[in-house]
């Protein structure tokens, strides 16, 4: 079925928040909120990240670079949202040119020595907060993650999401998650609600993705002591 996007009628849009409900299929479903307001974002930190007892966060950079190895660096198109997953949670904030992030999100989140970063991409991230003087305490790129925690013999350093979501999760994706937008449509003042969409499953998923691939490294540390 194709996934849908609808404002969650619980939760009233304000003028520096709106909340949505993506839903995957008919019983899985993705709690979206948008906003770039400090006290907003301080307040899903509260709600979300203080309560929780995992340590894996995903973080995805909108648009997505080109995968055209000859494309320089000075080609890549600008960060221009950022989405933060945790669970069935994701957070978009929207980032403007010259815009700086909230200080305290960023100590209060990347700088969470309890938390541990994944992401497809998740240099250039770290490249793009580097230019705000800006740093994330733990990290690791989600395919280099993987290889690391499961006993899959195949290279994983290069497959799509799509792909990797497939091999570890058993979930097949459709197809439009693998969509590319133009750059320009990340740089509205409002990002529609296609755009929150695909980038909140991406987030979502690569949370998903790594958090299997973890709970698969616990297994098999386990496995030694159950045959012992």
């Amino acid at each position: 079925m194709p996934y849908t996007i609808a404002l969650d009628p619980d939760v009233p849009v304000t003028a520096d928040q709106s909340c949505y409900v993506v839903h995957m299929n008919d019983a899985y479903i993705i709690n979206v909120t948008v906003t770039s307001d400090g006290g907003r974002i301080l307040e899903w930190l509260d709600r979300f990240i203080a309560p929780y007892r995992g340590e894996i966060v995903s973080v995805h950079g909108e648009p997505r670079p080109f995968n055209c190895g000859l494309a320089s660096r000075c080609l890549q198109p600008n960060i221009s949202a950022l989405f933060v997953a945790v669970g069935h949670r994701v957070l978009v904030l929207p980032v403007r040119r010259n815009q700086d992030l909230p200080a305290l999100f960023v100590i209060d989140l990347f700088f969470n020595e309890r938390l541990y970063f994944v992401g497809m991409h998740i240099d250039r991230l770290c490249d793009w907060l580097g230019k705000r003087v800006l740093f994330i305490k733990r990290f690791k790129d989600l395919r280099a993650f993987v290889m690391e925690n499961t006993n899959y013999r195949e290279d994983l350093s290069t497959p799509s999401l799509r792909k990797l979501v497939h091999k570890v999760t058993g979930v097949i994706l459709n197809p439009s998650v693998s969509r590319r937008f133009c750059p320009c449509r990340w740089w509205m003042k409002n990002l529609s609600p296609e755009l929150v969409m695909y980038g909140s499953i991406r987030a979502h998923m690569a949370f998903r993705v790594a958090q299997t691939a973890l709970q698969t490294a616990r297994l098999q540390r386990l496995q030694p002591a159950v045959a012992g």
